[in-house]
């Protein structure tokens, strides 16, 4: 009552509120678990958001207050209006421009498994079949997968299996009747089964089980608090089976807060446990997660759009422009589009970049991922109308921002330029310099990793959740002081700064490297859809720089199950197929994206709980335990750099990103299967896939003599054969990071990093990663090396411990895939480099002098 009265003066709100909680203690959080009161009461405080610092700092004055911790209140992310077109489709003959109401899809309906089909292979080179994973008989059999939300309706044809369900359990008092529909949708697309006559929308691992939260308070439709994260929420799965969580739910926030502390400790506490959560659906800006997808330990799943999508709509429509009163009604937002009908911009273009010379085999995953925007017409105006250029030598600009005589020879080269500081020079004399010094091309720089745009018209817009500013890593050349008085005409291009500072350092590596560019349609990779981005999927980094979302996977028009105790709305209504018990409604959102690589994800756990590690057949005696930390690594070693836009024409930087985190989801790229459909001699699906788990806990054989780390500058090395050419090597490297103080940012506590060298000779070794400045790396607990084309030889691999806090060791995985082979016991590069030649022999001894 104290603790209630205080927030209702503090806040000015009648009705805030105070409840106990159960008695709580843990050590380094709150009070040493030695003392002889380390049981402590917890008491739950309710105010209106805008009372909440002040009610905080008057608590935290109270004398009874040992410890205030603010949470925010969660909710269900609503699902969007599954795959309605805002507009004219651009494949039916009405040309208007005019806006026009969400307009059902026609044609085929598509079940999940077409969602489905894309997480498991399809469309890789090396793959004949949909759904290779199902083929092997990995299904989800033996596992069992958590999820907290709204209610689940269970007798849903594809829910009311007598065993599907482990737990269901309901905080407060309230029953487990799902009256959103939330929930059961996301129960059907994790784990649902239905052996009915014309089910088809079975979930990702339809034969795992579900231990299922409802904490939903079905007379306001809120969702409640947890007291703990851990003990109050994720331990009841736990103990029932459970070691992969999905949850599609959050609070609009961008700290580092209770919620996402409390995430981090249980994975940290229990290794082989792994959290994920939708990243949100405020997407297209960056900056715009919810809060628990930010914690450290978690993956953060974004949502791509699925086979039954509407077409990606093109970037350079003028109907594309969305005025003030399309954005106050939170319609859609096309970046250049945007440029063009509120400023003016002219000439804009995504372009692809192309890497040639001669390492340009080794760079192929990057050649063509790097997306460019041209410049405006004030600034440069090439003759052709576009700024496409044919390969040409690259040169990075001396000094790099050309801002005075340039001291190299650019002369019919493409010069790589860095963005001005305003008091150094403007845009338009970098490029008059270039073009004087008979520069070609020019590919400028971004000098932040993040831009922002003010749109007066998106004031108060849902779609730019940070007011009117839609920030972006692109960085759009333009002449903002001179109004198009110096306008070149040779090809000028922005890139993000990540994607700069590395072709700058392939440039300086390899002074013969080249670069091409070409115009990009958004008809290019208009199919498969999956390789394009949902407009609405939210973006990071988060606030200390850590890459959100971790993947995508398909999240728009998702088909799943009807809670027939749910009101829906006409339009979900006609989205509605089956009867009885067995109706399914489509649904968009990253709320359907996460229980889809959720279920994914348990499949990847049952390859290594059956034994189809690491042959990829299921052997009798192979089975194991994998940490999650190796659940991570394995999946986002194996994630697919998407080829598209994001539905409305945005462009996408390639991987590492704030929009598609490590890429889309893929299994059959992602480990060895043997199986009728894969060719594991194809570039995409591995030949071989090496596993490396630190954490002890659980395995019956130890994966490659490994141990965890025990020190700053501890190290663990892994000499590696590679046989082959076809397919990349990648190596990524993945660990459980302690949580953080909820004071800070949420930045890791330890730091580990990771090397991979190529071992040319006995004499000489080549640094593959990091690779010049990999910028954002450093501040992941994910590191991911990629070499397209390796050499046949021998190489490094190395873990080295930069920093660990404390007395604790860390754990850690390792995913490696290719033509590679581990050569067991080899843990130093001294011991793994090839062996010098033997001695040439001695020279013969000259012939007798003849007698």
């Amino acid at each position: 009552a104290a603790f209630a009265a205080a927030a209702a003066a503090a806040s000015g709100d009648s009705g805030a509120w105070a409840r106990p909680m159960a008695s709580w203690a843990r050590d380094g959080v709150g009070v040493s678990v030695d003392r002889p009161d380390a049981k402590v009461t917890r008491v739950l405080v309710g105010v209106r958001p805008e009372g909440l610092v002040a009610t905080a700092r008057a608590l935290a004055a109270h004398r009874a207050a040992h410890l205030v911790a603010p949470r925010a209140g969660m909710r269900a992310m609503r699902p969007m209006p599954s795959d309605g077109s805002r507009r004219p489709r651009r494949d039916t003959d009405d040309a208007t421009t005019s806006l026009s109401p969400r307009d059902l899809i026609t044609g085929r309906r598509l079940s999940n498994a077409d969602a489905i089909s894309g997480l498991q292979g399809e469309e890789l080179a090396g793959t004949s079949t949909d759904t290779p994973f199902w083929d092997a008989g990995i299904t989800g059999a033996g596992q069992v997968i958590g999820v907290g939300d709204t209610g689940a309706d269970r007798a849903n044809c594809y829910l009311n299996g007598a065993d599907k369900f482990v737990l269901v359990r309901t905080i407060q008092g309230f029953d487990d009747i799902d009256e959103d529909g939330h929930g059961t949708h996301v129960c059907g697309s994790v784990a649902g089964y239905s052996a009915n006559s014309g089910a088809d929308a079975d979930g990702a691992a339809y034969d795992a089980q579900i231990a299922f939260t409802d904490f939903s308070n079905h007379t306001s439709g809120a969702l409640l608090n947890f007291e703990n994260m851990g003990e109050d929420f994720y331990e009841h799965a736990r103990e029932l089976g459970a070691r992969i969580h999905s949850d599609s739910w959050g609070s609009n926030s961008l700290s580092y807060e209770t919620d996402s502390q409390e995430v981090d400790a249980y994975a940290t506490d229990y290794l082989d446990f792994l959290p994920m959560f939708a990243v949100g659906n405020a997407g297209p800006s960056e900056f715009t997660y919810i809060n628990p997808a930010n914690a450290k330990n978690a993956l953060a799943i974004g949502a791509t759009l699925s086979p039954d999508s509407s077409a990606v709509w093109p970037y350079d429509a003028s109907y594309q422009y969305c005025d003030e009163e399309c954005a106050q009604a939170g319609e859609w937002f096309s970046f250049l589009a945007q440029l063009k009908g509120e400023f003016g911009y002219e000439g804009l273009g995504v372009y692809a970049l192309d890497i040639g010379g001669p390492e340009a085999a080794h760079w192929a995953h990057l050649s063509g991922e790097i997306r460019a925007i041209s410049a405006d017409t004030w600034l440069s105006e090439p003759a052709s109308g576009v700024h496409t250029f044919d390969a040409a030598v690259a040169i990075v600009a001396d000094p790099a921002d050309a801002c005075s005589e340039l001291s190299n020879d650019v002369s019919g080269k493409v010069v790589i330029v860095f963005e001005a500081d305003d008091d150094s020079c403007t845009e338009a004399e970098q490029a008059e310099r270039i073009v004087a010094a008979g520069g070609v091309a020019i590919v400028m720089v971004g000098t932040d990793y993040s831009h922002d745009w003010e749109f007066p018209s998106y004031e108060s817009s849902d779609l730019l959740p940070l007011g009117v500013y839609y920030v972006t890593p692109f960085l759009v050349p333009e002449d903002s002081y001179h109004g198009g008085e110096f306008s070149v005409s040779i090809p000028i291009l922005g890139v993000p700064l990540k994607e700069g500072l590395l072709l700058a350092a392939i440039v300086i590596d390899e002074p013969d490297t080249t670069l091409s560019a070409r115009l990009m349609d958004t008809t290019d990779t208009d199919s498969p859809r999956h390789e394009n981005l949902a407009m609405f999927s939210s973006g990071g980094p988060t606030i200390d720089g850590r890459i959100k979302p971790d993947l995508v996977a398909p999240g728009d028009s998702i088909d799943s199950a009807v809670s027939a105790d749910a009101t829906y709305s006409a339009y979900y209504l006609s989205t509605m197929t089956g009867s009885g018990s067995c109706k399914t409604v489509k649904l968009q959102g990253t709320s359907m994206a996460t229980p889809l690589a959720a279920g994914s994800i348990a499949l990847l756990r049952q390859y290594f709980t059956d034994g189809f590690y690491p042959t990829g057949t299921k052997i009798s005696g192979n089975e194991l335990t994998p940490s999650a930390a190796l659940l991570r690594a394995v999946a986002i070693n194996g994630a697919r750099s998407m080829k598209g836009f994001d539905q409305e024409g945005n462009p996408l930087d390639p991987p590492p990103s704030s929009r598609q985190g490590w890429g889309r989801l893929n299994l059959a790229s992602s480990v060895r299967l043997v199986v009728d459909g894969v060719n594991n001699t194809a570039a995409d699906t591995p030949s071989n896939m090496i596993a490396v788990d630190a954490w002890s806990g659980g395995k019956t054989t130890d994966l490659h003599y490994n141990t965890e780390l025990e020190a700053t500058g501890d190290e663990r090395g892994y000499c590696l054969d590679v046989y082959g050419s076809t397919e990349e090597l990648r190596v990524t490297l993945v660990y459980t990071d302690p949580e953080s103080d909820t004071a800070g940012d949420g930045s890791l506590v330890n730091n580990l990093d990771l090397y991979l060298y190529h071992l040319e000779t006995h004499d000489t070794e080549r640094q593959l990663y990091p690779f010049g400045i990999m910028y954002l790396q450093g501040w992941q607990s994910v590191k991911r090396a990629i070499w397209s084309a390796p050499t046949t030889g021998q190489y490094f691999v190395k873990v080295h411990a930069e920093s660990i806090a404390g007395s604790g060791n860390q754990s850690f995985a390792l995913a490696i895939t290719g033509q590679v082979t581990l050569r067991e016991g080899v843990q130093t590069r001294e011991s793994c480099v090839p062996f010098p030649p033997p001695p040439s022999p001695p020279p013969s001894p000259p012939p007798p002098p003849p007698s």
